[in-house]
């Protein structure tokens, strides 16, 4: 198993669901469907979370994710990174839009489709310099290096988090045994799977190793940032490549 460990900074992981489904032929007017938020019991009223939202259209109804927009309930637009996940065969119009947003519990929010709401404010910037790949989400900053620990640093509202390189994935055999992703050239330099301006996935992969250099097993991590946010989702995989009756 792994945890990410980082002084003084905890990191809890939640999953929020959205449902949103357009059922009508198109009409060539706007269309307006409700996303439906299932809000964790837990979830404060008072903080914006990273939500995502599966989006199905009807064929002829968009042929660019630029068309779909996210507002509120006071008709506002929400900065919303955007992904086409599918497309019609026939003529190449989309099928499955995979919307990023940031919402508040107790608020509506409504896909609009037909209008182009033009860029948003703000934005997420990345960056790959010497070293590491940083991603400025305007709120937060995240260094993540080529080599070593999976963060380098973190700053929030300008003020430094983490000790450099003191995040990092964690694993322990039967035997007492820890290895991490930090030994040499065990793991990748993180790569950008995806990135819109508004939303970005950044994958890492890698060894996780001993100080010793005996191999306990591979991880694949993906992180994902929203613009606006302090917030980082993690998707970490454990692979198990050594030989189970000795290493558990």
């Amino acid at each position: 198993m792994g945890r990410l460990l980082a002084a003084g900074m905890s990191v809890s992981i939640s999953l929020l669901l959205v449902r949103g489904l357009i059922a009508a032929e198109p009409t060539g007017a706007p269309v307006r469907v409700r996303l439906v938020l299932d809000w964790p019991a837990a979830a404060a009223d008072d903080i914006e979370f990273p939500v995502y939202s599966g989006l199905s259209l009807p064929q002829r109804l968009a042929t660019s994710v630029e068309s779909v927009a996210v507002v509120d309930h006071h008709g506002r637009t929400v900065a919303c990174g955007h992904e086409a996940l599918s497309h019609w065969h026939a003529d190449r119009s989309l099928k499955w839009v995979g919307l990023h947003f940031l919402a508040r519990k107790g608020a509506q929010y409504f896909a609009v489709v037909g209008n182009d709401p033009g860029p948003p404010a703000g934005g997420l910037r990345i960056e790959n310099r010497v070293g590491a790949l940083v991603v400025d989400c305007g709120v937060a900053r995240f260094s993540l290096p080529h080599v070593g620990a999976l963060f380098g640093a973190v700053s929030v509202a300008g003020r430094d988090l983490l000790a450099r390189n003191a995040a990092c994935l964690i694993v322990k055999d039967q035997h007492g045994r820890v290895a991490d992703e930090t030994r040499g050239t065990a793991s990748e330099a993180p790569q950008v799977e995806f990135a819109d301006g508004q939303f970005a996935v950044v994958r890492r992969e890698g060894t996780l190793q001993t100080a010793e250099g005996v191999r306990l097993g591979r991880y694949v991590v993906r992180l994902e940032f929203q613009a606006g946010s302090a917030v980082v989702k993690l998707q970490h995989s454990f692979i198990n490549t050594e030989d189970t009756s000795e290493l558990q």
